[in-house]
């Protein structure tokens, strides 16, 4: 039996992803609302670089919706010392999740922001 959740959440460890949880804990947008109708996912749950592990984990929870937050970050210093290794990493990251959404879905319940604003 496959896990249900209504909404995956990547990037939930992260700034953005920390206070869309705690948005929705306090104001309740889905019904019904508990933890265990959304699950937010972090780097140590998932290598989003790894399109195999992307596609499994997104088969895995079978989520109604995706949110993907995520992204490699570092900091401004890091950013400018690094700035291809960063756009390489994150361009894989985003790849792979729509990819992955895209087979998972028929239509349309994935939703995409970046938060890496240097």
């Amino acid at each position: 039996m496959k896990n249900r959740y209504d909404l995956l959440i990547t990037g939930g460890s992260g700034l953005v992803g920390k206070h869309l949880q705690k948005y929705i804990v306090s104001n309740h947008p889905l019904e019904p609302i508990g933890q265990d109708t959304v699950k937010y996912l972090s780097s140590l749950d998932v290598d989003l670089t790894n399109y195999k592990e992307t596609s499994d984990v997104l088969k895995y929870y079978h989520p109604k919706r995706v949110i993907h937050l995520a992204a490699r970050v570092g900091g401004i210093e890091d950013n400018m010392n690094y700035p291809i290794d960063y756009l390489e990493t994150n361009l894989s990251i985003d790849t792979n999740v729509l990819k992955a959404s895209h087979e998972l879905f028929s239509r349309g319940r994935f939703s995409e922001t970046s938060s890496r604003n240097f």
